[in-house]
């Protein structure tokens, strides 16, 4: 086991997928990128940038039954995701410049500070971090109004 991180939302794919396009944006989806080095993969890790790359696994993303949008296929061990849809846009747009994605992911980890939105307008990805949800040190059930701690169950 390992860390994971849940991915809600999708990114809309351009107008524009023909049947080559969509042949190759295939080939992202779920893909191994240890396994294709002519997307340029190096090994150094959480640092991807066009020229270069970085050391990255699965591409756990998918293409939704409509063709319309990627979405998180919701395979564990998802990391680096705004790093693997750089490489996906910048890999497909060398052969189809008009390849555009619009949307926005909603990322939670396993830890509840681990949370954050990615935002990708016209091929351009940013990442914005989220607040942590904050809980109360102690709620009351409203079926027996015992008094709970939360830090306690949290340690346990």
């Amino acid at each position: 086991m390992g860390y994971n991180t849940d991915v809600t939302g999708n990114l809309k794919i351009g107008k524009d997928l023909s049947t080559e396009c969509y042949i190759k944006l295939k080939t992202f989806m779920g893909a191994d990128i240890r396994e294709h080095p002519e997307w340029k993969a190096r090994k150094k890790p959480h640092s991807w940038d066009p020229k270069n790359g970085s050391v990255m696994t699965h591409i756990c993303f998918e293409i939704t039954d409509d063709n319309l949008h990627i979405q998180w296929d919701g395979s564990e061990k998802f990391y680096d995701i705004p790093e693997k849809i750089k490489l996906i846009i910048v890999n497909m747009t060398k052969d189809f410049p008009n390849f555009i994605l619009d949307g926005e992911l909603i990322c939670q980890g396993e830890k509840r500070d681990d949370r954050y939105k990615i935002y990708v307008v016209h091929n351009e990805v940013t990442i914005e971090e989220e607040e942590p949800i904050t809980l109360k040190s102690e709620i009351r059930c409203p079926h027996c109004n015992k008094l709970i701690n939360l830090a306690k169950i949290e340690d346990e």
